[in-house]
């Protein structure tokens, strides 16, 4: 007889092996992002121009009045560097409105107190609007300060600066992170600066023809600290605080020489040289929230309100001598203002067909 061989035959896989376990878990990512610049633009109810927060960090400007003078259409008085009053369309600092996360900003605050690292964007509007109101004819610009949340962030940045030999140092901390349903974000700055300067003002008359020349030099410190908090209060309703401290206090002194190419007539009087002295201080404190609640309609109401307080202290002496050093007259001037207020104001916003 003759044997025939017989391959073994493997044994059939299982089907519960052929097919993936749906049991096992499974990743889903989603990844979303805030509307950009163009957006706010394309959706604003009036024309605006938006600067964010990628084009205040590409030219590292030291002051916020640095950031203005770049906008177009923005023009700031003063001597360069120093600040001074904000124009646009050439009209005079009057006619122009500056508010500051919407709000009008109080008497006092000088916006180079204000570290740009502390400015999310800035909007400009030539036209009024219902949120605006129609106080400035030039128009109106926004300073929005640094909203909430957006990625974990914990950044502290040095900042120096050298004139005339005398050093002007500045330090920010920034921290965006998240606490159980809260989303914050914190930034604060302290800054010194000293400043020296050097003019001088011709008069000229049909009585008598006069050059003052005046020297100065002058300090100035402070700080500021300014908050989002948010909490998410259920689909399309959110809660948000937003608290802001700004102080600053300095001194300064002051010289004057006068040359006289024609004497005056004897009835006015004049003064062969001056000295002068001052120091001022400033405290602002206001906190705002915003209530945000989409409708079943797709619409969206919100209410914004707040409280501040501010108070701006100064005092000066001037003193002029004649050309035998005798002191001629004393002049003394001291202010002292506060301001407080409280505001509420509604909106509702519906987005109609071709996203308007």
């Amino acid at each position: 007889a003759m044997a025939q061989a017989v391959a073994p035959v493997a044994p059939a896989a299982s089907s519960a092996a052929a097919r993936p376990d749906s049991a096992a878990p499974q990743r889903v990512e989603v990844t979303g992002e805030r509307e950009s610049d163009t957006d706010k633009r394309r959706l604003s109810t009036a024309a605006k121009i938006i600067v964010g927060r990628d084009e205040i960090e590409r030219f590292g400007d030291a002051s916020l009045g640095d950031v203005l003078k770049r906008l177009p259409g923005v023009t700031i008085g003063g001597r360069p560097g120093r600040g001074g009053a904000i124009r646009m369309r050439g009209l005079g600092g009057g006619y122009t409105q500056i508010l500051l996360d919407g709000e009008r900003v109080q008497g006092g605050l000088s916006l180079d107190s204000i570290d740009p690292e502390m400015v999310e964007r800035i909007e400009i509007l030539r036209a009024p609007t219902a949120e605006t109101g129609a106080r400035a004819i030039a128009g109106t610009i926004n300073i929005i300060t640094r909203e909430g949340f957006r990625k974990r962030l914990n950044d502290l940045k040095l900042g120096f600066g050298l004139e005339n030999g005398a050093l002007a140092p500045s330090v920010n901390w920034t921290r965006d992170d998240k606490l159980g349903e809260m989303n914050y974000n914190v930034s604060g700055t302290v800054w010194r600066w000293r400043r020296e300067d050097e003019g001088s003002v011709t008069t000229v008359s049909p009585e008598f023809d006069q050059t003052e020349i005046s020297r100065s030099s002058d300090h100035r410190h402070g700080g500021n600290l300014n908050a989002r908090l948010q909490w998410p209060l259920g689909e399309g309703t959110s809660l948000m605080v937003m608290p802001l401290l700004v102080f600053s206090e300095g001194g300064s002194r002051r010289s004057s020489e006068l040359d006289l190419r024609r004497l005056p007539p004897p009835d006015i009087e004049t003064f062969d040289h001056s000295t002068g002295d001052g120091d001022s201080r400033f405290a602002l404190a206001r906190l705002n929230a915003q209530y945000r609640h989409r409708l079943g309609d797709g619409g969206r109401v919100e209410w914004r309100g707040g409280i501040g307080s501010s108070q701006s202290r100064g005092s000066s002496v001037r003193q002029e001598f004649d050309a035998a050093d005798q002191l001629l007259r004393t002049s003394v001037d001291d202010q002292d203002s506060r301001e407080r207020s409280a505001h509420l104001n509604a909106k509702y916003s519906v987005l109609l067909e071709g996203d308007h």
